[in-house]
């Protein structure tokens, strides 16, 4: 997957891109008033003479975004369920409310391991610059 974006710093053989996209309007409820924009750090691994404010193209390998995919979206549900579950199995409490919060706590635990993840994440996980586009 390949994405356009703008550099706006970097850092040594690290770079932060401004990618902006913007909303097809198909929906009338977009809260983001039809314009998506967010940063994304990527590597810099063809040594590339890049400077702040060029337009360039980054490559995401697929394999990454399922992998990030399954980590925020089923990741969460697979431990509310096992949490919820073994809250009554394990500890014998029967009562509903009791495993809900257990099954919150399990969504709650994957969230903050997921930004433990993030921090100490390996830097071969960046998306990588392809080229200079302008």
């Amino acid at each position: 997957m390949t994405e356009e974006g703008v550099i706006c710093k970097i850092d040594r053989n690290e770079v932060t891109i401004i990618i902006e996209k913007e909303c097809e309007g198909g929906c009338h409820t977009c809260s983001q008033n039809k314009e998506r924009r967010f940063n994304v750090v990527a590597t810099n691994a063809k040594h590339l003479d890049l400077k702040v404010g060029n337009k360039v193209e980054i490559f995401v390998p697929p394999a990454k975004v399922i992998k990030t995919g399954f980590m925020v979206l089923i990741l969460p549900l697979i431990l509310f369920i096992a949490l919820y579950v073994l809250t009554d199995l394990l500890l014998g409490i029967r009562e509903e409310l009791f495993k809900i919060l257990s099954g919150l706590g399990g969504v709650a635990l994957s969230f903050v391991g997921l930004f433990v993840m993030r921090k100490f994440k390996n830097r071969e996980d960046l998306p990588e610059v392809l080229r200079i586009v302008e």
